[in-house]
């Protein structure tokens, strides 16, 4: 269903959409470790290339996610009013139009169906940048996307929460009510498990597995102790980038199933 790609110190998630189709969610740092990824799941296609903000560890490998392969849409959010000159570039090459991405947006790839939830499209700014979300910094423009995958009994929810912050999913979480009755059988935690990610949506959504992507011996101390304290005092096994690798998520008749590529 999903995997975590090991980018080193940043965010790629793919999504299956169907034989050799992926919804890749950011890109991480490195175009190598990006195309490696990608050609380790044997993707081709990638229906819908999302970049949840313009930070570097987030869109810097997106050359990779290009290489050799056919990318059919780009998406992206920020608080920014332009894209990065190499990723405009790498959507002109393409003929594509990259969409600015705002709560109430959907689509659909494959059997794969996604909703952003985040940010707010208010039309405002963010420190002074026409087009913004209206929030005060790039990690709170983060794309927030629920996506529902299929499975072999029902389908399965993940948030994919790019780096948000605690105020900004508070805010959140108070807008969409519904969204803690029903919890998540995947979270994405923000910000690479960082401090300023805060517990809050782990504790409101109630996953059945956390996603960790941080680089090995990073410099940042993510995930922070706090984070990785509260994920243990509610049984949510997470699973880390840092610890496994490239992993794999399969939901089968036992539930969520979690394995290191390398295996």
């Amino acid at each position: 269903m999903v995997a975590g790609c090991d980018v080193g110190q940043g965010d790629a998630f793919v999504i299956n959409t169907g034989p050799g189709r992926a919804l890749v969610i950011d890109t991480g740092p490195d175009p190598g470790a990006m195309d490696e990824c990608l050609s380790d799941l044997a993707v081709t296609v990638v229906d819908l290339l999302v970049v949840t903000h313009l930070h570097e560890d987030h869109y810097a490998g997106a050359a990779g996610v290009f290489e050799g392969r056919q990318v059919k849409g780009l998406g992206y959010s920020s608080g920014e009013p332009t894209l990065p000159r190499e990723l405009g570039a790498l959507a002109r090459t393409a003929g594509l139009e990259p969409a600015r991405i705002a709560a109430g947006d959907v689509g659909r790839a494959g059997g794969v169906k996604w909703e952003a939830l985040w940010p707010p499209p208010t039309g405002g700014t963010s420190a002074g940048a026409p087009g913004g979300t209206g929030y005060g910094n790039e990690n709170d423009a983060s794309a927030v996307l629920l996506v529902e995958i299929p499975g072999p009994e029902r389908p399965a929810t993940a948030l994919f929460t790019g780096d948000i912050e605690q105020e900004a999913s508070l805010r959140l979480l108070s807008g969409r009510p519904e969204l803690a009755r029903a919890g998540v059988d995947i979270l994405k935690v923000p910000h690479h498990g960082a401090r300023n990610g805060g517990t809050a949506i782990i504790k409101a959504l109630r996953p059945g597995l956390a996603l960790i992507s941080s680089g090995e011996g990073n410099d940042y101390g993510h995930p922070h102790p706090q984070v990785v304290a509260d994920l243990r005092r509610q049984s949510v096994y997470a699973a880390r980038t840092d610890r496994l690798g490239t992993f794999t998520v399969a939901l089968g008749t036992a539930g969520l199933e979690v394995r290191p590529m390398a295996d």
